[in-house]
């Protein structure tokens, strides 16, 4: 697969001086060729000095003279558990988390047949040794019911009283000695007034009493085992609530952004990297390797020998194009991949893909259930709508005209009954000129500073792939 590089831009080509000048009124815009200042025909020399040419880029930034690396890590976890035993070193269970607060991630597989973001969860809490490396528990309810206008999957008051003081806190007293439940709020209410009482906050604003408890190592396989009997519990909890509406409740470990922790040359390095901090960090008998991901990366990075500007990696469509090929050419055409595209603000080509695999899948079945690439600048890159190409919106087009053309278009499309929103053009505009500058501070910043940024694709593999890497040479 090949890739392009991008090198800081020279000033001008994204700066206002240069667009604003070819109109004599800075009312109107329409002396402007927009499609030519944005993707000129690259073999004119007459446009390569007013537009966002990636042939020009190329040539300046002399691709046969230097190097691409590639790195490989582990990014993200998606383990499903069967115990709080799995943490090692104790567990800080979670009385009080944020109200709003849930699985928020498209994860792209499922648990127990079921799109775990899609169900009614609440964090539990983290482990002693792991909660610094970001890993958080979750409890997800598979039959708790959703509304369907709202489709909220963050449990409500009353669910939280009852998951509170029906199920934890009596759990957490049966596996405790007196002296540890003395430290722990004994009610839902105690906990709330407690979380949100004024004298108990301190200057960063976290709450000191009714928020945590720390649980023992050895009292996790206990705990779980009280907090899953009376979940399983067949009783009527509320009358707004069925019998069985806590039971069968799914127990899984996220772990994101872990890439700068686990970066090796190899992949299967990298793997042997992460897998000796997952032995100290987690008990492995308590895994479900059936049912658990991780995020395999690779980052594609510029050679810094030899040169002093700062190079930005970008994928070109037709780099993606031949990357999702590759997929394809395993698949054939009678299981599609869904596939999605996201173009990259003031880029006539460029931009990042995703594609995810099917149940049926050829892939799915081999491990891989979801594969990314994108620049590593995507934040900045990004456009306001996902969805659309470049020149694609139509409103754009409404800044090659003046004010009062566009005002007479309306008041003849008005009249004859059709229903049109009228263009905000100088919003349009405002919004346009603040892309612009974004983009050059951030590509100027590349230059004077010789920052690379890079390209990444990320693949979302089964456990077992992770152990075949990690095993191999």
């Amino acid at each position: 697969m090949q890739t392009v590089t991008v090198p800081g831009l020279p000033h001008g080509i994204l700066g206002l001086d240069d667009m604003l000048s070819k109109v004599c009124d800075s009312q109107d815009f329409n002396g402007i060729h927009w499609r030519r200042l944005l993707a000129a025909d690259c073999e004119s020399s007459d446009s390569i000095n007013q537009s966002l040419s990636f042939e020009l880029s190329e040539r300046q930034a002399g691709l046969s003279e230097h190097t691409i690396e590639t790195e490989a890590d582990i990014d993200s976890a998606i383990l499903k558990i069967d115990s709080l035993a799995f943490f090692k070193g104790g567990f800080q269970l979670v009385l009080w988390p944020r109200y709003f607060e849930h699985l928020k991630r498209r994860n792209r597989v499922t648990m127990d047949g079921l799109e775990v973001n899609k169900c009614k969860n609440i964090p539990i809490g983290s482990g002693v040794t792991s909660a610094g490396f970001g890993y958080r528990a979750w409890i997800v309810f598979k039959k708790l019911p959703i509304r369907k206008d709202t489709k909220e999957t963050f449990l409500s008051e009353l669910q939280r009283k009852i998951w509170t003081d029906q199920i934890l806190l009596p759990s957490v007293e049966a596996c405790s000695s007196s002296k540890d439940w003395s430290r722990c709020p004994p009610s839902f209410a105690d906990i709330k007034g407690k979380a949100n009482a004024p004298g108990e906050v301190v200057f960063t604003g976290t709450r000191t009493i009714g928020y945590k408890l720390q649980v023992a190592g050895d009292s996790l396989e206990r705990l779980w085992d009280e907090i899953l009997r009376r979940c399983n519990e067949s009783r009527r909890r509320h009358e707004r609530l069925a019998p069985d509406a806590f039971s069968d409740p799914i127990l899984i470990v996220e772990g994101h952004d872990l890439k700068a922790l686990f970066g090796a040359r190899t992949p299967s390095q990298a793997a042997r990297n992460y897998m000796e901090h997952f032995h100290d960090c987690f008990d492995s008998r308590y895994l479900d390797e059936d049912q658990s991901w991780v995020d395999v990366g690779f980052e594609h990075m510029p050679s810094p020998t030899g040169r002093r500007d700062g190079i930005t990696l970008l994928y070109k469509k037709g780099c993606l194009d031949a990357w999702v090929k590759r997929f394809r050419g395993v698949e054939g055409r009678r299981v599609p991949l869904r596939e999605e595209a996201y173009h990259f603000a003031l880029c006539r080509d460029a931009g990042c893909r995703t594609i995810e695999f099917g149940r049926r899948s050829g892939w799915r079945k081999k491990g891989l259930a979801y594969s990314k690439a994108y620049n590593v600048e995507k934040v900045k890159l990004a456009t306001p709508r996902k969805d659309l190409t470049a020149f694609e919106n139509s409103r754009f087009n409404a800044l090659a005209f003046s004010r009062s053309t566009l005002t007479d278009f309306y008041k003849e499309r008005m009249a004859s009954n059709e229903v049109l929103k009228p263009v905000d053009k100088a919003h349009i505009k405002k919004a346009f000129i603040r892309t612009k500058r974004r983009l050059q501070a951030s590509f100027e910043a590349s230059t004077e500073k010789q920052m690379d940024y890079g390209c990444r694709e990320e693949h979302r593999v089964r456990w077992w792939v992770l152990l075949a890497l990690a095993s191999s040479e």
